[in-house]
């Protein structure tokens, strides 16, 4: 019944791994396929994080290159304004010329007033001795009294204008100071942004190489996972066409005997001497010398080899097709899990039974968790 028990909690452990045990190589490549898989959703998340951040700097570009364009725009109107300003600082640097042309000739004409004027004076005082003469000294007096007078409104006005010039010329160049002012501010804000939209353009080159990168990547690693895929699937038919070649059901009635010996116990119902019960043997038990060499019965893989609990060293051997052998009572183990064997290999020793103290071999059958005659499988 012990042994029952066992080979059900073996079975039931182990059913939910034996295929990934026997595929020992493509769990391996399976393992690697994932790992390709989580580099590929990494390189995509990079890729999508690096697009997200180029459309921000794109957009970053476009504001920048506006503020460059509404730059330039305003150098534009404030060069127009300076242009304006110097001709019109040249208009009145001529106009003030004129007048300063103008004043000039007034001064001169003024003084020659003032002389004739003075020489009138004198001729006037002989006027008691050529009254003639007297009469038109005085006239001519009156006459560039009245044009000096005039002459000197005109100067005057002239000294009025010319001041109202200069001070327009003082405005007009406060004016040109500030607009040149403004449009060297604008052309080192241009500078600047030229500056940052170079700095933002390489920004931008960077970030597109990385995103070639990462294209590049993800399409170098697909391939890579459609090639492993390829090689996961070739290697899973040649395990199918391990176990299909082996065929382990038509086997039956042509296994080798695991060791040579004799049988101690049949399988079926046995009546245990020491404590007068009746189990059910699973397999067959062999009596044989210590130490002998235990084979395997066919070609298989080892799916379990170490000991376990009361039934000392156990082998397992997976025959395909749900079709396993199980060997225990083992002093030694010569394979391990994940091995594959052919018919004859040597797997073990045969150690001592625990119960009775003698060298037997235990020997099952087995198809999926159901236990079968091991004398009617082997010759």
């Amino acid at each position: 019944m012990k042994k029952i028990v066992f080979l059900l909690i073996i079975l039931f452990s182990f059913s939910g791994i034996l295929q990934a045990d026997i595929q020992n190589e493509i769990d391996k490549k399976e393992k690697e396929l994932k790992q390709i898989e989580v580099e590929i959703k990494r390189s995509r998340q990079q890729k999508s994080h690096l697009a997200e951040r180029e459309g921000k700097i794109l957009n970053y570009l476009e504001n920048l290159r506006d503020n460059i364009s509404s730059v330039k725009r305003r150098e534009n109107r404030y060069k127009k304004r300076l242009d304006n300003v110097n001709q019109e600082l040249e208009n009145l640097l001529k106009e003030i010329g004129q007048l300063d042309n103008r004043l000039e000739d007034l001064k001169n004409v003024l003084e020659k007033v003032v002389e004739d004027s003075f020489i009138n004076y004198k001729k006037s005082e002989s006027s008691e001795l050529m009254p003639n003469l007297g009469i038109k000294s005085r006239r001519s007096e009156i006459l560039l009294q009245i044009f000096g007078q005039y002459n000197y409104i005109l100067l005057k006005e002239a000294e009025n204008v010319h001041d109202d010039l200069k001070n327009k010329i003082d405005r007009k160049k406060k004016i040109k100071k500030q607009i040149r002012l403004n449009y060297l501010n604008l052309k080192i804000s241009e500078k600047k942004l030229v500056h940052l939209e170079k700095v933002r353009e390489k920004s931008l080159n960077e970030i597109r190489n990385k995103k070639e990168y990462y294209q590049n990547l993800i399409a170098e690693l697909k391939n890579r996972k459609n090639e492993l895929n390829g090689l996961i699937n070739k290697m899973e038919r040649r395990a199918q066409k391990y176990y299909s070649d082996i065929n382990f059901k038509s086997l039956k009635g042509e296994l080798i005997w695991p060791v040579e010996g004799s049988i101690f116990e049949n399988y079926g119902k046995v009546i245990n001497k020491k404590y007068n019960t009746e189990i059910f043997n699973e397999g067959i038990d062999i009596q044989t010398d210590y130490g002998a060499r235990v084979n395997s019965v066919a070609n298989g893989l080892v799916v379990f080899s170490k000991k376990y609990k009361s039934f000392g060293n156990m082998i397992m051997i997976d025959h395909g097709n749900d079709y396993f052998s199980i060997y225990t009572n083992l002093s030694s183990l010569e394979v391990k899990k994940g091995q594959r064997v052919s018919a004859g290999h040597v797997i073990g020793k045969v150690g001592n039974d625990l119960i009775n103290g003698k060298p037997i071999l235990h020997f099952e059958i087995r198809h999926k968790q159901s236990s079968l005659s091991p004398l009617s499988w082997l010759k």
